[in-house]
């Protein structure tokens, strides 16, 4: 039997998703990955992130009270679903301003110091 192994790139696999839109602004990556997203998170995705968490467990919290032992399983569900919404937005938004849909000036100049040769 003869084995026949190929190797399959990225830029054999299918697109994730089609972007219609174009960027305003200038493009630092324009297919960016997790860790590069989330080590890409400014001091505002994080406030917004701490800010949905605290939300969201405040109103479990809150809205198990009406029940018998309900309060602290409540909350808990607030916080799982509060740290989702907040890293879900955070990712959102530097996604967003790597791909240059968003401003992005920090990026740009953070980017271009490290001389990165994806940079136009």
């Amino acid at each position: 039997l003869a084995s026949h192994t190929t190797v399959k790139t990225q830029a054999d696999s299918p697109a994730m998703g089609i972007i219609l839109d174009e960027p305003k602004y200038k493009v630092i990556d324009s297919a960016p990955g997790l860790a590069k997203c989330f080590g890409n998170c400014s001091f505002e995705d994080m406030k917004i992130a701490a800010g949905a968490t605290f939300a969201a467990t405040t109103y479990g919290c809150l809205a198990g009270k009406g029940v018998k032992g309900m309060a602290g399983p409540s909350a808990y569900m607030g916080l799982a679903i509060g740290v989702t919404a907040g890293a879900l937005l955070a990712y959102q938004n530097s996604a967003g301003r790597l791909m240059g849909f968003k401003e992005n000036p920090d990026e740009v100049a953070k980017f271009t110091r490290m001389k990165r040769p994806y940079l136009d």
